[in-house]
């Protein structure tokens, strides 16, 4: 059985996070985008997420001059 410890220790990075919940359990929705009726807009599950950042990594890779273990932060 894997404790939480062990769970932070093994996915110390976001990527990391994203990926082992993409695979885990894909379907999972982790947010829901509401509009001020309160009406569902959007929402995004683990795999549409880690989809997501994976396009963007390549982005910043392939235009951006960033290399593999660099960090960026997006506002």
């Amino acid at each position: 059985m894997i404790d939480d410890q062990d769970l932070v220790r093994k996915h110390q990075f976001l990527a990391e996070a994203l990926q082992w919940r993409a695979q885990s359990d894909p379907d999972h929705v982790l947010f829901v985008l509401l509009n001020a009726k309160g009406m569902t807009v959007c929402t995004a599950t683990c795999i549409q997420l880690h989809k997501r950042a994976e396009k963007i990594a390549a982005a910043l890779m392939e235009k951006g001059s960033i290399n593999t273990g660099e960090n960026v932060a997006l506002t």
